[in-house]
């Protein structure tokens, strides 16, 4: 089982990197209005990151990650992960019998649907349909 790489920082969390230089923010900035259109792969991004000569140590999940998410949450997913994806502010995360959408932060819902035969088929599935149409069927 091959595992997203977890957060490097305190145990208190995820910190946010000191300070980026602009071009790597520039590159960074490009890749959070990306996701905001379509779900990327973690292999993707690490992919497009090393293309756009983002630092290795920057770590991944920090490009959707929020102030007030509570890494408790991404790191109890990623633990148990075999694929993860960014898409918008939320982390899917696909474990042995389910897909976990999540958006770490305290309150907020936690979507667990059942593991589909194709992966990134359903995947493009969500991000067409996400939002308020699930929340409909959910209740």
């Amino acid at each position: 089982m091959t595992t997203a790489p977890t957060p490097a920082s305190a145990p208190a969390g995820l910190t946010p990197p000191a300070r980026l230089s602009t071009r790597v923010d520039v590159a960074i900035q490009g890749i959070r209005l990306r996701l905001e259109r379509e779900p990327l792969e973690w292999r993707e991004l690490a992919r497009i990151c090393d293309e756009l000569r983002i630092p290795h140590d920057f770590d991944i999940a920090h490009i959707s990650w929020k102030a007030d998410y509570d890494s408790f949450y991404y790191n109890q997913l990623s633990k148990r992960t075999r694929k993860m994806f960014l898409f918008r502010d939320e982390y899917i995360f696909e474990l042995e019998r389910a897909i976990v959408v999540e958006v770490p932060q305290q309150g907020h819902a936690t979507y667990v649907f059942s593991r589909p035969a194709n992966l990134d088929q359903w995947v493009r599935a969500y991000a067409r349909y996400s939002g308020a149409v699930i929340t409909s069927y959910i209740g």
